[in-house]
Order: C-alpha cells, then structure tokens, then sequence
C-alpha cells in the first residue's frame, strides 16, 4: 500500500512556483468579483468533528464544507434558500479536502475560499480544514499550549490523520445514505463510491503525504470499533496534489538566528507573552507594518482589494494565539516536516 501511495503521489504532484499559486488565487478573485449579482454558486456549510490531542483533551474543531446546492446554481438566489436545500452527492464523484498553507496573516478558510467556489462549481465537493494555533477560533488556537515545542510538528501529524479519517468516514456514511435512499425511491439512481482528494498548498502537503501513508498503513481489525474508519474506508483518497510544496519555512534572522533552536524559540515565545518594557518594544517590532507586508502577497489584488485585504490581514496579524507555539514554531523551524533531508525524500 504504500508503494502504491508513493507511485499515486508522484503522479499527482504538481510542483509550481508560489506565484502560481498567488496568481491563481487572485484569478479566483476577480472571477468571483466580476459577477454583476451575488449568487450563491457554492454554499458554506459549518461542520464539527471531535479532535483529541495527545494529552487526552476534546475539543470539538469546527471546518467548512462547499457545495453547490441541489438544483445548481440557478435555483437558490440567496443563502437562506440556498442552506435550505438538501445536498447531493457530488456530481463530479469526487471530493476535495483543501489544506491551507501556514500564514500569520490568512486565514485557512479564507485563502482556500475562492479556490473553494471555482471547484464547487465545476461539481466537486470541498473540506475547508484549518491549522489549529492559526485560526479565527480562540479555542482551538489554545489547544496546543501544553505541547512541547519539539513534538508540535508530530502533533500536528496526528491532527491531520483524524481530520482525513473524519471526511472518509462522513464520505462513506453519506454515500450509504444516498444509496438506500435511491434504492427507496421510485426513480432509479446510481450512486457511485466516493473519490477523496487531498490538496495541499505549502508545507501542507508533506503533512498531506505523511497522513495518508499513515492511514493506509492502518489495518483493520474484526472489532472496529464504531466511529474508526477502516481500510475499506480509507482506500477512498485516490489522489494528492500539492500546491507550491515547501518543507522549510523562512528562518529568522538577526540576532535571535545566532541561538539554538530550542533556546531561541523558548526564548522569543516567553518575550511576545511578557508585560516588560523590551517585551513591549519587541512585540511592537514583531507587529509592525513592515513585518507584515513582509507576510502579505496579496499587495496587487484585483479590483483595488488590496486595502481591504491588508486591513483583514492586519487584524490576522495579531489575532489571540500561544506565540510560544505558532510565530515562534514557524520562524525556529519546529513547523518543519521532520525526517526530511532532499527533495527527494519527500515521496
């Protein structure tokens, strides 16, 4: 099985320069902003699912669902209507768990929500997912505050391998649904299996490629237990691609950069977290304008949106999250895929 992961990986890997992926968004941009009237295209469905860290805790993580209603987009004019209706399988037969790359200045759901529509559109069914620790809910941004900075990035490993486990088997109990349902009625329907993808933009993807070789290695027992998913079920992810792949997040750099790892992460988290008068100017340094443009690519969106786009950036920005565990995770290196050493180590 994971021969055949890795052969479906390679084929499926499609390497482009970040500016393909920019490009494409703002492309999804302007094609969403040039419609004369809003019609709702694709809904947006709030869905949750019980996500268990390490250390035992619960917590009920909330993610988007995308579809076009029943009847297409030409039936429902407006959300109300549209959320009213009933969702089908995906025409397509396929679906699509989009996996945001890691931003201090995005949201998940928003960077993957015009790429969202365009492929709901088209009859795909779309999971919005979202880092824990980067985003818009406090909750789950806290959640990872007791893991060590050393065990994050196996940490989030384990988060993602729920989350595909969760969509396979909700993928699995709707298509059982939809079938006795046309096995009910009157007018014969065929309903077909479900086809999972995974698509991952940035470090996402190794994360991607880690959880599926994962979860194909599990094996399924006589006594599954109810709400596990079993290799039957699993077997569903047929595809990966991978948007702008990266395994290396930019360092930081200055004086910080001359400390270990470790030590400048411990060290850079207690400062942004501090009530001290340097604590107050670092923070202001760290939060700066500059700092942030440095984050932002979106300086050239279409229709004049870059102010609007910047001013949602800038309140992402400084959005309540453990500093110890994201900005300082991310620029030490510990949100690192680990156990990767080239290019072609990765599939």
């Amino acid at each position: 099985m994971a021969s055949m992961l890795r052969t479906l990986a390679a084929k499926s890997l499609q390497l482009q320069h970040p500016a393909g992926l920019r490009a494409m968004q703002r492309r999804a941009a302007a094609i969403l902003s040039n419609t004369s009237e809003m019609s709702t295209d694709a809904t947006f469905r709030y869905r949750t699912f019980e996500w268990r860290t390490s250390s035992g805790a619960k917590l009920d993580y909330e993610y988007v669902v995308a579809q076009q209603p029943a009847g297409g987009g030409g039936t429902a004019r407006n959300a109300l209507s549209a959320l009213e209706e009933d969702v089908p399988r995906p025409p397509s037969g396929w679906t699509l768990v989009l996996m945001p790359s890691v931003s201090m200045v995005c949201s998940g759901k928003e960077e993957m929500r015009p790429l969202a529509s365009l492929l709901s559109q088209r009859g795909h069914r779309c999971y919005i997912f979202e880092w824990p620790g980067w985003t818009q809910d406090v909750q789950a941004n806290w959640a990872l505050e007791r893991c060590k900075i050393q065990d994050i990035a196996s940490e989030y490993e384990d988060f993602w391998c729920q989350a595909l486990e969760h969509v396979a088997l909700v993928e699995s109990s709707d298509t059982e649904a939809a079938l006795q349902k046309a096995q009910e009625s009157s007018v014969a329907r065929r309903v077909a299996s479900p086809r999972l993808c995974v698509i991952g933009a940035g470090s996402s993807g190794i994360y991607a490629l880690r959880a599926l070789k994962t979860l194909h290695s599990w094996e399924t027992q006589d006594d599954t237990p109810p709400g596990v998913a079993t290799a039957e079920v699993l077997a569903a992810y047929e595809s990966l691609v991978l948007l702008s792949p990266s395994w290396h997040l930019p360092r930081k750099s200055g004086a910080i950069s001359f400390l270990g790892e470790e030590r400048a992460a411990n060290w850079m988290g207690a400062i942004l977290h501090s009530g001290s008068r340097f604590a107050r100017i670092f923070r202001s340094m760290h939060f700066s304008r500059h700092n942030l443009r440095q984050h932002f690519l979106h300086a050239k969106a279409p229709d004049d949106n870059g102010d609007r786009l910047f001013s949602i950036a800038s309140w992402l920005f400084q959005r309540p999250r453990p500093y110890a565990k994201t900005d300082t995770i991310a620029v030490c290196g510990f949100l690192d895929p680990p156990r990767i050493a080239s290019a072609t180590s990765v599939a």
